[in-house]
């Protein structure tokens, strides 16, 4: 069996899910995130949440807000805000320097990366994250966690779709393919929905004929943030 490899926490990245979610639970943080997300000082009254999400319009930012499915010009007047986060949105132009440094920051969480941006939100939050990959309680916890989590991936009791479960379905797909399969007879072999496989098997063919599954997989899955939020 393939050993699992920790990565060690003062290597994460702030968009690794443990990282997040420990440094958002300091309010002054969690506070200069998502005024750095939305471009605007915002008081919030619940938690962010990380999610695993992929429009495939290549936007740095996607915000929606409550309105009536069967009457959208009807919308309510909680000002109540999704807001999904691509961190590898091309849309440059449209965000400021701080939000960009942000993006790079979320994925190259080092010192040096807060020591070129001049935004004071950005420094405030690494010092948080400091103390968090400094703290020997926080070491002990991290550590705990990846090991109930690899020992739950060993003994396969593990539910819904975790990262390998996903590579193991993209991998599958490929092969099949390969081998000139039609959409549906691949979703029905597999025994998953129709448009779980017309998804992958669509960003799978712009991979043919390599069929780079990890590829793949960074394209489907590619981390994102998601802030609930109300003004």
């Amino acid at each position: 069996m393939e050993k699992n490899v920790v990565t060690r926490l003062e290597d994460l990245n702030l968009i690794n899910r443990f990282l997040f979610d420990e440094v958002m639970e300091d309010r002054e943080s969690y506070q200069a995130t998502v005024s750095i997300l939305l471009g605007e000082d915002i008081e919030l009254m619940d938690g962010p949440e990380t999610e695993k999400e992929l429009f495939e319009r290549g936007l740095y930012r996607y915000t929606f807000a409550t309105f009536c499915k069967e009457c959208p010009d009807l919308k309510l007047e909680d000002g109540a805000t999704r807001v999904f986060i691509n961190t590898r949105g091309k849309n440059k132009w449209v965000f400021s320097q701080e939000f960009l440094d942000f993006m790079e920051y979320i994925t190259n969480t080092t010192d040096e990366a807060a020591e070129r941006t001049k935004s004071q939100k950005i420094k405030r939050i690494h010092e948080q994250v400091k103390r968090i990959k400094l703290s020997e309680k926080m070491g002990v916890k991290y550590m705990q966690l990846w090991e109930e989590k690899a020992y739950i991936r060993e003994e396969g009791y593990e539910e819904g779709y975790e990262e390998g479960d996903k590579k193991r379905l993209i991998h599958t797909i490929c092969k099949k393919l390969r081998k000139g399969k039609a959409l549906e007879q691949i979703a029905d072999e597999v025994e998953e929905s129709l448009d779980l496989v017309r998804g992958i098997c669509l960003v799978a063919q712009k991979e043919a004929p390599d069929y780079d599954c990890d590829k793949i997989y960074e394209i489907l899955y590619g981390a994102e943030l998601t802030i609930h939020s109300y003004k």
